[in-house]
């Protein structure tokens, strides 16, 4: 018996077509789902299935109505390969994340009218040859803005099998050899998931019982990159964070002057965790040695906490206290510089980031932040922290430290947050302009506040409030262009950068409202010990208020340095006498800034030559006092994921914010 005239493309009815189009959008839904699944957030997929259903229910209804319009997918593919290229050329501006819907529309167009073509030649089966046909467009769309990934090794042999069992003559084998190939598709991925749902450093086992039952619980929350002169409770004009202006107002001392010890997170989070200075804990820069390179990316060194140093943890876990911590900042952050010492649970796992890689969906402003934060963001981080003390035994104190990142760039908030104050948005919210970045900020630091404002509600709720020791501080600042367009932390050793916020609420009644007299994060230590009942430890003698070591810089820095005339190869030192605060470099410059009159050091002052010889002389016993000594660790081989993320934080060289 003859075979069948093949059947012309225009005897598909709309229903086919629909569900030819449907099972594009699914094919190529299901490579984005196994790039998303496959983070450290694998329950980020859940965001964005709205915006697939959506689509995937688009796809149908125009692919139905080609059954009418018999030009129409050619139409569509014609004119998004246009618009495509007249965004190339310029004519057009989309933003970033939009200028890649063109592209996408052109290629599901042209994989629709290759399964109209198929059928039509080979009768293949409609609906495996779509999804086939989808799942292959996804992956040749990924591979030319975003090159080689690790699930091409999974989804382009699953799809290329679906492709030609699509074309073969009708069998029944057909279907168990696409369940085979499906299931050999999932074992690589499911492995991928449960890496990033691990927890990086195994638990420690609980303290041993001791004489710490009575003593009050801690939460030590440190907020990254937040200055203290963008919250409301500091004079901000914007109500930037009403949840701690009443926690200021009704239970916490304010301190007024509180600083950090460095101007990027790792050397300030292990002061704060060890009352030492950057050059007595050793958690910095690697001084004087090179950088690391990996590729051709330039990725900021680090060396692991001295073991000399015993941490807050180790005196509180030594004491019966449960301690555990949850950071978002897990680039500096990461276990294996030290800082989880004295932590029985430490959270440093991965968020939803996916390497930069935008969904479909994304393309029309869908969710924006799923994937491309790359942080957990504060609701979860706050989430997690619960979860961990509710698994507590009441009979025990415990320490919680939270660290969260919402107002370090890229900063996504929320909505509706990501409106807030009413002043726009950016047009490429992944990558704002200078101009834009302040405003962001501020809307990073709503969205903190709220988090915050329902981790203190709870306290309340649960009975522990009143018996908990709550600390509300920042490991560094921002700037905003006050150093002739200066967008960024580190390098610098002002006060943007080094005044942070602090607040402390005491068990039981506060002493005072307001403290005026300058503190150190470094000050913490001893503070704590004393709140807790630990011990009774004297707060350290006069020391700088900070330092950097001169480190690794990326192309925005680059352009700054060479703008301004800034050396970025000194090391700096920061102190204060009175209400004057010097910085001295390792290369003999010295300013000096009268905080009282000038508290944002727009104006140094003159000093005579004695006075800058003091200075020089004060800066160089302090580093002669402190050599370089062996540390135990330094930053540990990264993998692409890695660099990619530290490129994304600021933190490696490559691509930066556009200028104006």
């Amino acid at each position: 018996m003859s075979a069948p005239p093949p059947v012309p493309d225009h005897a598909l009815g709309a229903k086919e077509r629909a569900c030819m189009g449907a099972m594009l959008l699914v094919g190529w839904s299901t490579f984005e789902v196994g790039v998303f699944s496959t983070s450290g957030d694998p329950a980020s997929v859940l965001a964005l299935l709205p915006g697939w259903v959506a689509l995937t229910l688009g796809a149908a209804l125009v692919m139905g109505a080609s059954a009418r319009v018999r030009w129409l997918p050619a139409a569509i593919a014609v004119s998004s390969l246009a618009f495509a290229l007249a965004h190339h050329w310029r004519v057009v501006r989309l933003s970033p994340p939009g200028s890649r819907l063109p592209q996408a529309s052109f290629a599901l167009s042209v994989a629709f009218l290759a399964t109209l073509f198929l059928e039509r030649r080979f009768q293949s089966g409609r609906l495996r040859t779509g999804f086939a046909l989808g799942l292959l467009a996804s992956q040749a769309f990924a591979f030319l803005h975003h090159g080689w990934r690790p699930h091409h090794r999974v989804f382009l042999p699953f799809g290329l099998v679906l492709f030609v069992l699509g074309l073969v003559p009708r069998r029944s084998w057909r279907t168990v050899a696409t369940l085979l190939a499906l299931l050999i598709a999932a074992l690589p991925l499911s492995t991928r998931i449960q890496k990033g749902l691990r927890y990086r450093r195994a638990d420690l086992p609980a303290p041993a019982e001791s004489a710490a039952k009575g003593r009050p619980n801690l939460v030590l929350v440190v907020m990254d990159t937040v200055r203290a002169d963008r919250l409301s409770c500091y004079g901000y004009e914007r109500p930037t964070t009403p949840g701690l202006d009443a926690f200021a107002r009704d239970h916490a001392t304010l301190y007024e002057r509180a600083r950090s010890t460095a101007s990027w997170t790792l050397p300030s989070h292990a002061s704060l965790f060890t009352g030492r200075m950057p050059a007595d804990h050793g958690a910095d820069h690697p001084r004087g040695e090179e950088a690391i390179v990996e590729g051709p990316d330039v990725i900021r060194p680090a060396c692991g906490l001295w073991t000399g140093a015993p941490t807050l943890a180790e005196r509180l876990r030594a004491a019966g206290y449960r301690t555990g911590a949850v950071v978002a900042n897990e680039a500096y952050l990461d276990h294996r510089f030290g800082l989880d010492r004295g932590f029985e649970r430490y959270d440093d796992r991965r968020g939803s980031y996916v390497d930069g890689y935008v969904a479909l969906s994304q393309t029309l402003g869908w969710r924006l932040p799923v994937g491309h934060l790359v942080y957990r963001d504060a609701r979860r981080i706050v989430e997690l922290g619960r979860a961990w003390v509710e698994s507590l035994p009441v009979d025990r104190p415990f320490f919680l430290m939270l660290n969260l990142m919402d107002a370090h760039e890229p900063v996504l908030p929320p909505s509706p947050f990501d409106r807030a104050f009413g002043d726009g948005t950016p047009r490429d919210p992944l990558r704002p302009l200078p101009s834009e970045r302040s405003l962001e900020y501020d809307r990073g630091l709503a969205y903190l506040d709220a988090e915050l404002s329902d981790l203190l509600r709870w306290l309340g709720e649960s009975g522990r409030f009143e018996d908990t020791v709550v600390i509300v501080t920042a490991d560094h600042g921002e700037a905003f262009g006050e150093r002739r367009g200066f967008f960024t932390h580190a390098w610098l050793l002002y006060e943007e950068l080094l005044h942070v916020p602090l607040l402390v609420k005491p068990a039981g009644r506060r002493v005072k409202a307001v403290e005026p007299e300058p503190f150190s994060l470094a000050q913490l230590y001893p503070l704590v010990l004393r709140l807790t009942g630990v011990a009774e430890e004297a707060f350290p003698e006069a020391r700088p208020v900070a330092e950097w070591y001169r480190g690794p810089s990326n192309e925005e820095i680059d352009r700054w340095a060479a703008r301004t005339g800034h050396d970025l190869e000194a090391d700096l030192l920061a102190w204060l006498d009175g209400d004057l605060k010097f910085i001295v470099s390792s290369k003999g410059t010295v300013e000096a800034y009268d905080l009282a009159l000038d508290p944002r050091e727009l104006q140094p002052i003159e000093l005579s030559s004695e006075r800058i010889e003091q200075a020089l002389s004060f800066a160089r016993a302090w580093w002669d006092a402190h050599p370089p000594f062996h540390v135990e660790g330094s930053l540990p081989t990264l993998d692409a994921y890695e660099i990619e993320r530290m490129r994304a934080l600021g933190y490696a060289g490559g691509e930066t914010a556009p200028d104006e």
